[in-house]
Parts: structure tokens; C-alpha cells; sequence
């Protein structure tokens, strides 16, 4: 087959290597539908630059789970040299392709593909090195479809946060008509037909033309059945047998497996397998696809069966072995094989493999040891908890300890079991067990003496400690795990200690605290621990918030969003995007906060309680822009907050709560809630909500007074200093709170610049409820924006408007702008904004809510 219309994807793939060669690296993300050419262009991109630079492949296959660090395996095994020496878990292949993607004298590409396909590890390398490409005298390809990619896959998320000069996208489409038949053409086969039949699809094309007969075949496996059928028999059992592996063989394997290998010899000379150094593979996977599913069942389960004998007398890594032991029908294989792919992939940070391996294995638990159930059950725990899968996480956890109890054998396995029980207990809101387990670690490992374990138990208390806002207590605990920790040599536990102990040192008032945090973070990168890391840069942000340094905080609130990336932490991120999102609130950016929050709901899985957090800041902001989803999202938050019993949970609830009444002009109401919101603050030891309450009391007309802690900006407008109160907002980069304080100046021009900012926000409810009041003084105050433009969520311009209207018709862009006379890159620009603005991900969605948010506007009746 000849490459045809791919001239510019090669050339933008030659343009990237120039400026690797530069010094200015490119990451390039292929993608396209099967069989639509990304192994043909990336393979004739490899062999156009073989002299200039350094080819590293590596493929991720079709497995039932995918094969922990599989391309990256395939690179190491290929590269030789340091790369070929690495086993066990990501961050050894990380160092090595740095190293590799370093020299500049010959630049290195480095080509994944099919990563649809991959394992969390090798996404997250994938990850890692998109993220630094630009300064790398490198090249990154990644191919994927994008079919294939559900819509909460990882992968996903990466591309679309892939953004910037050193990231190129190509998506690669079917050969025109022309094409297709100028291809025909040459082979001496009428074009109508096969144009008709292919529609483009270069792959469909080249089974057409090598399929004996005058016939055009009506299907992808049609055309390869019929190709299979043109070989000899013998030709066709091997290929048979070689369709059972998926990706590649490597030839020593191809002998163990067949009778004889040279019966492939035709197969190869007609193209449908192709010879690449010491490894077979079918041409394309949608080939070997075809033939694997067209074998019947018992002669499939032979083929597996001599795969897995084979690979198992190799030595084949086991989440290779679990996929043909599974093929295979061999039960007794598939729990031994599966439980140590699970630890493999547990080790290499590969959170959804590990839960599947461990689920899998567990599915044959009477084929293996308690003990062995136990420490499965352990890993299936952690890796649902990377997951943002509590529910699920904590049942395997107390499983697991049930086990370890029964056992009575390794009590230090039993007490670390309790410890992940105890963690789970408290992300799905039940403190009450989760106390009860670290006590009861805390009596299985005190005997056994200082250790790591009892380190832990020791700061597992303090944290349970300080979320109930027992600060004194929390202190104590975590000054006992850190005299600990440094005892017995544990920098992990150290850190986590420190991070608790900070929290609670800043709660308490004492500036010490943020020190002790600060020291948890640098700690906790410098071992680069993922779990700690993320925890630590979040409470440091979270503590720095409450101390109305927003700003700072976002400093740290990006590292723990780059721990919780590298290491596939989505319960990680799940925390940190929520108090990013709440930063931006404060900073007024609502419009990106508001799509941000959105996203993060919708992606959320089982987060437990820690919805509580992102509902209420979502709920906070549609509020003061008079949107009636606000109440439920804020009623919901606290409910949910308040099952946790956790005073630190409720206070985020409760500034919500309170701003919403408040904003409904009911002043009994705001003072009746106000006195129970207190209460909460007070127990919390949380200064900021309580001088919020305390703010929200003096603009209902309830006497108040600041208290000592009491945040400065906040005791400025509790005293009625409403010019420092508004100088110091505007210092701490809170638009909201400064405009709040000026619509109180006695002054009508620092008023209506009050209300400006009220309005340029975007806060409807807010400025009505000011202007509302300015109007009973006797002031006279301008209308605010059109009731058309506060009726849309993010304040959509007309021209949006217009641009909604037409994709609510289901409208493509180039059809927009053939309607609105624009260009087509403004309507895709325009696009992007409504559904940022929107809050939505996809047109289909923007579509959906069309109708109602035009007739809101007064754009339909």
C-alpha cells in the first residue's frame, strides 16, 4: 500500500523533529479511528529519521487487563544498554527516558502506541514526560482512538489538558474518494464498488485489494476471512495459533508455540504478518482481531493453553500470563498469575490494573492461602482509594482485616491492615469506626515495640484528631508519631506527622504551624510520595486560605496537583481541584471556577463526604448570581458534611449556608442561623468562618464584635471600618469581599464602585439585595445588567447567544459560521467559550441546555 494523502502529518511529524534538533521539544498525539493508518505513518515517520535520531517503540496491547508498564517494557528490552536493565515499578523508566530524551547530539523519539490500551504506570510516564517535552531535545508521538476511550478514562483527561506551542494534535482521516479509487485503479479492481464499500478506510482498503476474487467483500472481516482462506492449510493453523497474542510475538516464542514456523512463510509474503526484528505480528490488530474471534472456543483454549506453557517456561512477567491463562480456561493459573500482577502493578503505581488483577484473583479466592486473600484484599483497598472509589475500598479493607484477625498469626500485618481499615472508615463519613480501628491497631502493635507500623498509628490518631477539630489532642498524637518516626528512620511517616501536627498548630493560632506544614511538603517531594505529598500541600493551602492568604496558597495547591497527576491519585485530585476551584472564587475568576466544579462533579465516582466541599463552592457562587440550583447543592453539602461529624467539613458547608439566607434578605433568619453557625465555628476553631458568621450578623443588624484571631479584614467590617475592610480584601485579591465592603461607604461614588464590581462578577442576587438597600437609604442607583444577560449562566454575550442557538439545531461549526458570516476559527473559538462558560465539556451537552437558557434570555418563547 502506498501512503497516500498523509504528506502533511509526516511533515508536521519532520517539523518536530527540527525543532527537537533545536532543542525545543514537541509532544504530537495521533489519533484516528481502526485501521484509519497511525501504524503506517508512524512507521514510515521511524524509518524516514532512523539515521538522525533514536527510534524508541513501544506498543500497549489488547490484554483483559492491561500489562503493567508494557511499552515501556518493550522500549527497555529494544534500547538495551541502562534502559534494559530496569524492572519494578515507573519512576526507574522515568529517570532512564529523561536521560535518553537528554542528548541533544541525537535526538530521540520516542513513539506509544495504541496507549488506549495502557496501564495507569505507563499513562503516567506518558504524562510526566508531555508535561516536560518543551524542554527536551525530544520527540513524544502518541497514538490512541479515540472511540476507545470512555469517557472517564485518564487518558482523556490528559489530551484535553494537553495544551500549548510543544503540543500538536493530528487526527488522521479516510482517504478521500479520489484516492480510493485511483488505489483501485491500480490494482485492477473497479473503483465504485470498493469506494463504496471502504469509505476511506485505508486498512479495509488494502484487505479488498489482496482478497482473491472479483467480489468486494462487505466488512473489514469478510475482506481478512477471505484472505485467511486463500492460504494453505497449514499456513492457516499457524496463523490461528498466532492470533491468540496480542500485539506481537517474539520469534522464540513463535517457535515454542508452532510445529513448524516456516508454515507462516506465505502468510508473510502476502503481507498479513509482517517480520520487525526478532518479532511476528499480524499487519494491523484489527486483522489478528478477526481471526481470533472467528476461531471456535476449543481450538482458542488450545492456542492459549500452548501460549501460556510457553511463556510461563520464559518467565514472562505475570499480567502477560493472566491474559492466555484466562484464554486458556486454567483456573489455578489465573488466581496465581493474577495475584502477582496485582502486587506488580500495586508496586508500579498502576491503581486500576491493581484492583482488577486483585478482584480477579479473588474471584478464585478457595485456589489460594487466607493469608494471601488478605494481603489481596489489602491491595484492592488502596488501589479503590487512589480510585476516588471509597465504598468499594473500604469493603476490601475490612475484609481484610477480618482475615488477618482469624489468622491470629502476624499481627503486625493485622495492625497495618486496621490502619488502612481505619482510613477508609473515615472517607466514607463513619468516625465512630474509624477511631475504634486505630485504638485497636494502637493495642496490637504497642507490644510489639517502636516500628513504622505504630508510627503510623500514632499519626493516623492525630489526623482523626485534628478533622474533629481536637487540636490539642491532634497535637499530642502527632508529636508522638514524629519523636517516633525519627526513632525508628521514617521520613514518610515524618512528614505525615508534621502535616497533621502543622494543621492542627495553625488552628490553634500559632504561626509554628505553617512552618511544621511547609517542612511536610518539602519532605514528602523530596521522597516523592505521591499519598503524603498531596495531603500535605493540602492542608498547607487549606490552612493558608483560612488565614486569607489565597494567593500563597495556590502555590502549594499546584504542587499537590502535580503529585496527584504523576501518581494517579484521583482521590488526591479530587481535594485539590476543589480547593483550586475555591481559590478561584475568592480571586472573582467564578466563570472557570464554575466549569471546573462541574467537571469535577461529574467525573466524581464514590468521593463520599469530600463531595461536601465543591457542592458548597459551587452552591456559594450560583447563589450570589440568583441561580435556584444553588440551595439544593448548598442544602446537600452540608447534610452530607454533617454525617461526618467533622467540624472542618461542616464550616465549608456553613459560610454557604448562611451567605444564602442572608441573600434572601431575611434578617430574623440570619440571625437564627447565625447563632447555631457559631457554635460550629467556635467548636471548629475555625477563626475565618466564624468571622464570617459574625460579618453576616452585622449586616442583618445583630450587635457584634470581632474576638481576638478574629481575621483583620473581617474585624474591619465587624467594627464598621468598611474603607480598611475594603483596602484589605483588595490586598488579599478578594473582589467580592472589597465590593461587599464598599456598597457600606457613605460615599455614592465608592458605592456604585461597589456595585460595578458586584455586576462585572456576574453577582445578580448580590447587587440586587445592595441595590435593594441603597434605594431605602434614598440613594439612586443605576440599573444593573439587562435581565437577558443575567438570565444565562457565565454571562454569554449576544454573539454566543447566537452561537448556542445553532448548536442547540445541532449545527456544525462550519455551518455557524456560514450563518453568522464569520470564519470558521472564530466560531471555534466562540465554541470553546460557551462551553467553558457553560460549564459543560461537549457540544451535546451545550445543545441540551440551549433551549432553556435561550428562552431565559428571551431568545425563544
Amino acid at each position: 500500500m502506498q501512503l497516500l494523502e498523509r504528506d502533511a502529518q509526516l511533515a508536521e511529524l519532520h517539523a518536530a523533529l527540527e525543532r527537537a534538533q533545536r532543542g525545543h521539544g514537541t509532544a504530537v498525539l495521533v489519533s484516528g479511528e481502526a485501521g484509519i493508518g497511525k501504524t503506517w505513518l508512524l512507521q514510515a515517520f521511524a524509518a524516514q529519521v532512523a539515521g538522525s535520531a533514536r527510534v524508541l517503540l513501544g506498543t500497549c496491547e489488547d490484554l483483559l487487563t492491561p500489562r503493567t508498564l508494557g511499552p515501556f517494557r518493550d522500549m527497555a528490552r529494544d534500547a538495551g544498554g541502562a534502559l534494559e536493565q530496569l524492572r519494578g515499578d515507573r519512576d526507574p523508566y522515568i529517570d532512564a527516558l529523561l536521560r535518553e530524551m537528554s542528548f541533544s547530539q541525537r535526538p530521540a523519539v520516542v513513539i506509544v502506541e495504541d496507549v488506549h490500551w495502557a496501564d495507569d504506570a505507563s499513562l503516567d510516564i506518558v504524562r510526566y514526560l508531555a508535561r516536560r517535552i518543551e524542554r527536551l531535545p525530544a520527540v513524544l508521538v502518541v497514538s490512541y482512538r479515540d472511540e476507545d476511550l470512555p469517557g472517564d478514562h485518564p487518558f482523556r483527561r490528559l489530551v484535553g489538558a494537553l495544551t500549548g506551542p510543544a503540543i500538536v494534535h493530528l487526527e488522521l482521516e479516510g482517504l478521500s474518494d479520489a484516492a480510493v479509487a485511483q488505489l483501485a485503479a491500480g490494482a485492477g479492481v473497479d473503483p465504485g464498488p470498493v469506494v463504496a464499500a471502504v469509505r476511506g478506510n485505508p486498512f479495509f482498503l488494502s484487505e479488498v485489494l489482496a482478497a482473491p476474487g472479483a467480489a468486494v467483500p462487505p466488512s473489514v472481516r469478510h475482506a481478512v476471512l477471505a484472505r485467511l482462506a486463500s492460504l494453505p492449510a497449514s499456513c492457516q493453523s499457524a496463523l490461528e495459533q498466532l492470533a491468540v497474542i496480542p500485539a506481537e510475538a517474539e520469534r522464540w516464542l513463535v517457535t515454542a508455540v508452532l510445529d513448524d514456523a516456516a508454515a507462516l512463510a506465505p502468510a508473510e509474503q502476502r503481507g498479513m504478518v509482517i517480520a520487525e526484528g526478532d518479532r511476528l505480528r499480524f499487519r494491523h490488530e484489527l486483522a489478528r482481531r478477526v481471526v481470533e474471534a472467528w476461531l471456535p472456543s476449543s481450538r482458542r483454549i488450545v492456542c492459549h493453553r500452548r501460549v501460556l506453557e510457553a511463556l510461563v517456561t520464559a518467565g514472562a512477567e505475570p499480567s502477560r500470563l493472566v491474559h492466555h491463562a484466562v484464554g486458556a480456561g486454567d483456573v489455578p493459573a489465573v488466581a496465581r498469575h493474577a495475584a502477582a500482577a496485582a502486587g506488580d502493578a500495586a508496586q508500579a503505581g498502576s491503581h486500576r490494573e491493581a484492583a482488577a488483577f486483585a478482584r480477579l484473583a479473588l474471584e478464585h479466592r478457595p485456589r489460594l492461602g487466607p493469608l494471601q486473600v488478605a494481603r489481596l484484599h489489602g491491595i484492592a483497598a488502596w488501589a479503590l482509594y487512589a480510585l476516588n472509589r471509597f465504598g468499594e475500598a473500604a469493603d476490601h479493607a475490612d475484609r481484610a482485616v477480618e482475615i488477618w484477625e482469624a489468622s491470629g498469626s502476624v499481627p503486625l500485618e493485622l495492625g497495618r491492615a486496621l490502619l488502612v481499615s481505619s482510613r477508609m472508615s473515615t472517607v466514607v463519613a463513619d468516625p465512630a469506626a474509624a477511631r475504634a480501628k486505630a485504638l485497636r491497631a494502637l493495642e496490637v502493635l504497642e507490644p510489639l515495640g517502636p516500628s513504622h507500623a505504630l508510627a503510623l498509628c500514632y499519626s493516623t490518631l492525630g489526623s482523626q484528631d485534628t478533622v474533629q477539630a481536637r487540636f490539642e489532642e491532634a497535637v499530642s498524637w502527632s508529636e508522638r508519631a514524629v519523636r517516633m518516626a525519627q526513632d525508628v528512620g521514617s521520613a514518610d511517616v515524618l512528614a505525615r506527622s508534621l502535616c497533621y501536627r502543622g494543621f492542627a498548630m495553625a488552628a490553634l493560632g500559632e504561626e509554628s504551624g505553617i512552618a511544621d506544614l511547609k517542612r511536610a511538603v518539602e519532605i514528602a517531594d523530596g521522597l516523592d510520595h505521591g499519598d503524603y505529598l498531596t495531603v500535605a500541600a493540602h492542608n498547607l493551602a487549606v490552612a493558608l486560605i483560612r488565614a486569607s492568604r489565597a494567593l500563597e496558597a495556590k502555590r502549594y495547591l499546584d504542587i499537590g496537583e502535580r503529585a496527584a497527576r504523576k501518581h494517579a491519585l484521583d482521590h488526591a485530585q479530587f481535594h485539590i481541584e476543589g480547593q483550586q476551584c475555591h481559590v478561584l472564587m475568592l480571586r472573582g475568576e467564578w466563570d472557570e471556577a464554575v466549569r471546573r466544579l462541574r467537571s469535577l462533579l461529574r467525573r466524581a465516582k464514590d468521593p463520599g463526604a469530600n463531595l461536601a466541599p465543591p457542592l458548597a463552592f459551587l452552591g456559594r457562587i450560583l447563589a450570589r448570581r440568583g441561580d435556584q440550583e444553588a440551595n439544593p447543592l448548598i442544602v446537600r453539602a452540608w447534610n452530607l458534611a454533617a454525617a461526618t461529624t467533622e467540624d472542618q467539613k461542616m464550616a465549608v458547608a456553613a459560610g454557604a449556608r448562611i451567605e444564602w439566607v442572608w441573600l434572601h434578605g431575611d434578617a430574623a433568619a440570619v440571625r437564627e442561623l447565625g447563632a447555631e453557625l457559631l457554635e460550629v465555628a467556635v467548636r471548629a476553631r475555625h477563626a475565618l468562618l466564624r468571622g464570617e458568621v459574625l460579618r453576616y450578623l452585622r449586616r442583618a443588624g445583630a450587635p457584634t464584635e470581632p474576638f481576638p484571631g478574629c481575621p483583620p479584614a473581617l474585624a474591619a467590617g465587624i467594627t464598621g471600618d468598611w474603607a480598611t475592610a475594603a483596602a484589605m480584601w483588595a490586598e488579599a485579591g478578594n473582589p467580592y469581599e472589597q465590593a461587599l465592603e464598599l456598597t457600606e461607604a457613605p460615599e455614592e461614588t465608592v458605592v456604585l464602585e461597589g456595585l460595578r464590581i458586584l455586576d462585572h462578577l456576574g453577582a445578580a442576587a448580590t447587587a440586587g439585595l445592595v441595590r435593594r438597600g441603597l434605594r431605602r437609604r434614598g440613594l439612586r442607583v443605576p440599573k444593573g445588567p439587562r435581565a437577558t444577560t443575567r438570565a444565562n449562566p457565565g454571562q454569554l454575550t449576544d454573539r454566543q447567544l447566537d452561537v448556542l442557538a445553532l448548536l442547540a439545531e445541532g449545527r456544525t461549526n462550519t455551518e455557524i459560521a456560514a450563518r453568522l458570516y464569520l470564519s470558521r476559527r472564530t466560531v471555534d473559538n466562540h465554541v470553546a467559550a460557551v462551553l467553558a462558560r457553560l460549564g459543560v465539556s461537549s457540544r451535546h451537552e451545550a445543545a441540551a441546555a440551549g433551549p432553556r437558557l435561550l428562552r431565559a434570555a428571551g431568545r425563544q418563547s
